[in-house]
Order: structure tokens, then C-alpha cells, then sequence
């Protein structure tokens, strides 16, 4: 299943017009840095370059071996901070379990942060500020793919439970601000899965979201009938290559149970690299003064559903 295609392709082209419209500027320049072969990290990342070159927008790959220390990634993000010639940068999940994501995130500078998942841009749009113009992309793509799957609360079920379990620090203040707000009662749990909490929680969850480093973390006879299982692919482990990979249990019951399980190449991975090549965008054009830091006609604007402020 694949899911969010219109709505990325909608992004997509509201970004090459505006890049068209502001053709005495320059284009978007980005820096996607990588490390390691991560398949997940792999799919966010070809995602990304493929939307980029739909658009217009220029995407460079700084690379790094598996082994690389924060000190290095930290100074690469540093001087891409300084160059006024890279209009964002994007630090690509997951990383290697030394690194950490969540000091290296809050190096980017807040302008240049493409993923919005620096801690300055996190608190404006947790306050549903005015100038949040540079939105985290991860979780406004959560709730679309919850949205396509019909897994958002509704009148007929206004009370859906969202279980966060293992989702990084780095992304999960965002997460939970759009799905709060989009109506959903969210928990998480960073411990062990196997706890006690854990798996109470992980029982009456409508939605539970993976981010933890474990396969098979649940499986069809620990959840509710029809509950969706969503793998980030923001840990160190491959994403399933089928719904089944994700379960314990045998296919029939899973089946029998209605429960559904996408990864991030079931359509989170192309939504996140739109939104990704918007925030691009509105970079580039705040960096070379064409936009303030308040939202402007000029920057795409989505329904208040997706995109809030």
C-alpha cells in the first residue's frame, strides 16, 4: 500500500511554481547528510533526491562512514551553517546508536533545519507560532499517512489512541504535537517494550508508531482488532519489507484481525520529502530575503488541517 501520493505530487508542484515565480533568485540548495547504508535511511533519503529533482531544488549528499564520531558530524553541520551558498541542511535518520541525533539536530541553525526538528523550530510550532514557517516535517507526515488511512479520530470514533514506542527524542515532541491537535490521545513509552506498561499500552492502541531498534516488537495477538502499525524507520533496523515481517505471528492471523502495518516506503518516505522540499523553498527564500520569518502569501500554504499557524 501506498499512501499520500496525491497530496506529495500537490506539494511538489506548488514548489516548482514557486521556485518559477522567484526565478531572479537563486534556487534552493540543500545538503542531505548521511551515514552509514541504513535501508531506511537509504529510502528518506532517494525519496528526498527524486522530489528535489522534480522541483528544481539543488540536493547535495555529505556521506560518512558508520564509525564517524559526533565531533565530525558536528563540524560538517557547522560549517554548512556558515556557508551562505547552502540554504538547508538535513541530518537523515536514523543514525548509528553512538551518534547523537538529538545534540547534532540542535547544531543546525534554525533557518537552514529542513526537517524542523531543531528545538527552536519545534517550540514555534508547538506554539502554533506565526513565524514556525519551517514545519517538522516527520510528524506533519505522520498525520497525513493517519489521515489517507483513515486513522485519525472522527465523529464516529472521536477518541483514537496513538502509542509512540521507541520513537527518538528528536522527533517525537513533534510527532505528538500534530496528532494532539489533530484530535488523537497519544502515550509513549522509550522503555522496554516487554514491560508491564508497555504492553498494556500496546493493547488498546488504535495506532501504535515504531521507532524502537527491535524487530517483531509486537505482534498480532499483543494488539486490538484493526490496529495500524506504523514503522518510522528511525531506529537502527531495517523497516519490514511486508506487512507480515512485522508480526510474530503467522499471516492468517494477522489478516483475521484486520491489522495493518505500512513502513516508511508505503508512502511516509515520499510525503516527509515533499514537505521537505517546501520547507527548501521557504529556506532559500527567507536566506535571500524574499520572505520574512512570518508566513507570506507567497510561501505554499496547505488546509488548516496539515499545515496549522
Amino acid at each position: 500500500m501506498t499512501v499520500g501520493v496525491p497530496l506529495a505530487r500537490h506539494l511538489l508542484e506548488q514548489v516548482h511554481e514557486t521556485i518559477n515565480y522567484n526565478d531572479g533568485l537563486d534556487p534552493p540548495r540543500v545538503v542531505i547528510i548521511t551515514v552509514g547504508k541504513n535501508s531506511a535511511a537509504l529510502t528518506y533519503s532517494d525519496a528526498t533526491q527524486a522530489a528535489a529533482a522534480l522541483c528544481g531544488v539543488q540536493l547535495y549528499t555529505s556521506s560518512f562512514l558508520e564509525d564517524v564520531d559526533d565531533k565530525t558530524v558536528q563540524e560538517e553541520v557547522r560549517s554548512l551553517n556558515g556557508n551562505p551558498m547552502v540554504h538547508g541542511i538535513i541530518l537523515q535518520l536514523p543514525l548509528p546508536a553512538h551518534l547523537d541525533a538529538a545534540l547534532l539536530m540542535s547544531d543546525i541553525k534554525p533557518v537552514k533545519d529542513i526537517d524542523g526538528l531543531n528545538p527552536y523550530n519545534v517550540s514555534l510550532f508547538a506554539r502554533h507560532s506565526s513565524e514556525a514557517v519551517l514545519s517538522p516535517c516527520i510528524a506533519v507526515a505522520c498525520e497525513e499517512v493517519l489521515r489517507q488511512v483513515s486513522a485519525l479520530p472522527t465523529l464516529a470514533a472521536p477518541h483514537a489512541r496513538v502509542l509512540m514506542l521507541g520513537v527518538p527524542l528528536s522527533a517525537e515532541f513533534a510527532i505528538e504535537i500534530a496528532l494532539r491537535a489533530a484530535g488523537c490521545r497519544v502515550a509513549s513509552c522509550r522503555a522496554d517494550a516487554q514491560s508491564d506498561d508497555a504492553i498494556a499500552q500496546i493493547r488498546i492502541a488504535d495506532v501504535i508508531l515504531i521507532g524502537i531498534a527491535q524487530p517483531a516488537i509486537v505482534n498480532a495477538s499483543s494488539v486490538k482488532d484493526g490496529c495500524l502499525i506504523l514503522d518510522l524507520g528511525l531506529s537502527r533496523h531495517s523497516p519490514p519489507s511486508t506487512p507480515v515481517d512485522a508480526m510474530e505471528d503467522d499471516g492468517a492471523h494477522h489478516l483475521a484481525k484486520g491489522v495493518r502495518c505500512l513502513c516508511c516506503s508505503d508512502g511516509l518516505a515520499d510525503i516527509t520529502a515533499a514537505f521537505r522540499i517546501r520547507n527548501a523553498s521557504t529556506a532559500a527564500l527567507l536566506i535571500q530575503g524574499a520572505a520574512s520569518t512570518r508566513r507570506q502569501p507567497v510561501l505554499i500554504t496547505l488546509k488548516p488541517a496539515i499545515w496549522r499557524g
